[in-house]
């Protein structure tokens, strides 16, 4: 399964020379799997999610309890309720998993295959699409002949919009390079940074504003991606980065450091004065 975004020195939409230089290291005090996997119902609370036999993957909480998945056995999209009712939302064929609930609860994400044969449930090429929980309909969906469509995440946009970041890469190319997108439930369809060569893990989004991500690149560094602008920036040899209260850390050569993000956003905030 796919995952791709960035390793570049570059920075998409602007002037490369206004790149911030790598940040100085100072020392300080989720693993996802390469594809959908059986979540236990210790990852996603309370409601069981042995209601019926058969793999669920990459459940996610709605707001009243209830578990969003996707069924392994026919690629259905399906929602558990905590007293044991599952309902169906979208038919056989329709999700491959890789689900994101939005920040307020209203709209899921979630990859939706293509080109399957009739009666498979082999993951092939997918898209990316949003279905609003409340009117049980798709209100949006990116598909492309030949390409990957990869889900990642909600972002909140400077207008207070919920938006799904996707990944789009080409498979007919030989090329590693992908383009960054952001998929709103109106339909809309925005372009966020271009040329992002594959990542090997999947972007973690910073908890606060959901406005940074991150991901490793497979090569031992890690990218910092500001998603409103399309901004990114490669930090060489960072592995093992996460979120914490002090921003994000990570380890190189085997020492714990910290990556200043404040003193990045102030760059971005002078460059885009």
């Amino acid at each position: 399964m796919l995952f791709a975004l960035v390793s570049s020195t570059g920075c998409s939409g602007g002037d490369a020379g206004a790149v911030p230089r790598t940040p100085d290291r100072a020392v300080t005090s989720g693993e996802s799997p390469e594809a959908p996997e059986t979540v236990s119902a210790d990852q996603v609370g309370p409601v069981s999610l042995l209601a019926e036999p058969g793999s669920r993957w990459s459940p996610v909480r709605a707001p009243d309890g209830s578990v969003v998945y996707a069924d392994s056995e026919d690629l259905s999209l399906k929602r558990l309720f905590p007293d044991g009712e599952v309902r169906e939302l979208l038919p056989a064929g329709s999700a491959a998993g890789f689900l994101h609930m939005s920040p307020g609860g209203r709209y899921v994400g979630f990859a939706a295959p293509i080109e399957l044969p009739p009666g498979s449930t082999q993951v092939g090429l997918y898209g990316a699409a949003i279905m609003d929980l409340e009117s049980g309909e798709v209100v949006a969906a990116r598909t492309r002949e030949g390409a990957f469509t990869h889900p990642h995440g909600w972002y909140r946009d400077g207008w207070g919009h919920d938006k799904l970041v996707v990944s789009e890469w080409d498979a007919r190319q030989a090329g590693d390079a992908m383009d960054l997108h952001a998929l709103a439930p109106d339909g809309g369809f925005a372009q966020v940074a271009r040329g992002l060569p594959l990542a090997h893990t999947p972007p973690q989004f910073s908890p606060d504003d959901h406005k940074w991500m991150y991901y490793e690149d497979g090569v031992g560094n890690t990218v910092l991606v500001y998603v409103e602008s399309g901004w990114f920036h490669t930090i060489p040899g960072l592995r093992s980065p996460a979120w914490t209260k002090a921003g994000l850390t990570g380890e190189v050569d085997g020492q714990q450091v910290r990556v200043p993000l404040s003193a990045l956003m102030g760059d971005r905030t002078h460059e885009e004065d």
